[in-house]
């Protein structure tokens, strides 16, 4: 299964939360919540695989995403695709 249909149907479930995917050594968004963190933090967009936008950041980096999104009371969500997508924070 794809990581864009992996986000899709964790988007059905928690449409208000923002999806972070921790692929390799850096936490990926799409679609929408890449326009956030993009906006957010200043981040460029990339397009991938049918027209969709990711925005990506070093491992290094997710506290202080996480410290903002916390301070703007933004939900958001953190998942491992080594564990098999369940949910880290």
């Amino acid at each position: 299964m794809k990581v864009v249909n992996i986000v899709k149907a964790i988007k059905q479930i928690h449409p208000e939360y923002i999806v972070l995917i921790k692929i390799g050594k850096f936490y990926y968004s799409y679609s929408k919540d890449a326009y956030i963190v993009s906006y957010i933090f200043n981040y460029k967009l990339k397009i991938v695989e049918e027209n969709i936008r990711v925005c990506a950041f070093p491992v290094f980096i997710l506290n202080k995403i996480m410290a903002k999104f916390e301070e703007n009371k933004i939900n958001y969500i953190v998942i491992d695709r080594r564990n098999n997508y369940e949910v880290d924070e």
